[in-house]
C-alpha cells in the first residue's frame, strides 16, 4: 500500500469515527448508513441506529433503503447484528460511513 493510500485510509477512518459519534449530524437520523469492503471485493451494507437502549457501536447488516420499519428491523432474527465494544472498534473492523 502506497503512502497516499495509507493516509487516505487514516483520514477516512477518522471522518467515519467523528460522524458515528455525532448523531446530530446524521442526514438520515436516527440511522446512519455504513459499508464494509471485504477482501474478496464484496461490499457489505449496514446501519447504526441511535435510539434509547441501542448502542451506536452496533451494526445491523441491512440496506437502509430496504428498511420499512425500524421496530421490525430491530426485532428481526434474520438480520445479522454486529456488536462492538466502541465506535473505535467498529471502525477498526472496517466499517465506514457510506
Amino acid at each position: 500500500m502506497r503512502m497516499t493510500e495509507k493516509l487516505f485510509k487514516i483520514i477516512q477512518e477518522r471522518n467515519s469515527l467523528a460522524m458515528i459519534k455525532s448523531p446530530e449530524l446524521w442526514p438520515a437520523w436516527p440511522v446512519l448508513p455504513l459499508r464494509k469492503d471485504m477482501p474478496n471485493g464484496v461490499r457489505k451494507l449496514g446501519i447504526v441506529v441511535t435510539l434509547e437502549g441501542i448502542s451506536t457501536s452496533t451494526v445491523f447488516e441491512v440496506n437502509l433503503f430496504q428498511v420499512t420499519s425500524l421496530r421490525d428491523m430491530l426485532t428481526d432474527p434474520t438480520i445479522d447484528k454486529h456488536e462492538f465494544a466502541s465506535p473505535e472498534a467498529l471502525v477498526a473492523d472496517g466499517w465506514e460511513v457510506d
